[in-house]
C-alpha cells in the first residue's frame, strides 16, 4: 500500500514539474512575441520600413517587395492593435492592427487595416512576420 502511494506521489510530482515547464515555455514565447511586436511597431511607426522588413520570415521576402521610395513618404499617426488571436500552443499569432497614416505629398489622414500573421520558429527561437507590410495606398 505504501509503495503505490509513493508511486502515485512521484507521478503527480513529475506531472506538476512537466506542466510547469510547459507553462514557462509558453510564457517565455509570449514574452518574446511581445518584445518582437513592440520593436516592429516602433519600426513601422517611425517609417523605418527597411528595418521592419527584417521581421519577415525567411523565404517570404522575395515576393512582392514594397516600393521603398514610396514608403519614405508615409508618416504614421497611430498604430492600434484591434484584435489578437494566439494559437493554443502559442506558435502562431494573428493580429489585426489599425494604422492611421498620411503621405507627405497629401496630408489627408487615411486608415489601413493590417492583418499580421506571426509565427514562432523554434530552431531560430524567434518570431517572424509571415504576412506582408501594410499597403499604404
Amino acid at each position: 500500500m505504501k509503495i503505490s502511494t509513493l508511486v502515485i506521489c512521484s507521478i503527480s510530482a513529475t506531472l506538476l514539474v512537466l506542466t510547469g515547464c510547459a507553462s514557462y515555455s509558453s510564457m517565455k514565447r509570449m514574452d518574446d512575441f511581445n518584445e518582437t511586436v513592440k520593436t516592429y511597431k516602433k519600426m513601422v511607426f517611425w517609417s523605418e520600413f527597411d528595418s521592419a522588413l527584417s521581421f519577415r520570415e525567411p523565404g517570404q521576402t522575395d515576393d512582392k517587395q514594397p516600393d521603398m521610395n514610396s514608403l519614405k513618404k508615409v508618416r504614421i499617426t497611430s498604430y492600434k492593435v484591434k484584435r489578437f488571436i494566439a494559437a493554443t500552443d502559442k506558435s502562431q499569432v494573428q493580429q489585426i492592427v489599425e494604422i492611421n497614416y498620411y503621405r507627405m505629398d497629401d496630408v489627408t489622414v487615411k486608415t489601413v487595416e493590417d492583418k499580421q500573421i506571426w509565427v514562432f520558429n523554434s530552431d531560430a527561437r524567434r518570431w517572424y512576420l509571415r504576412s506582408e507590410l501594410p499597403a499604404f495606398e
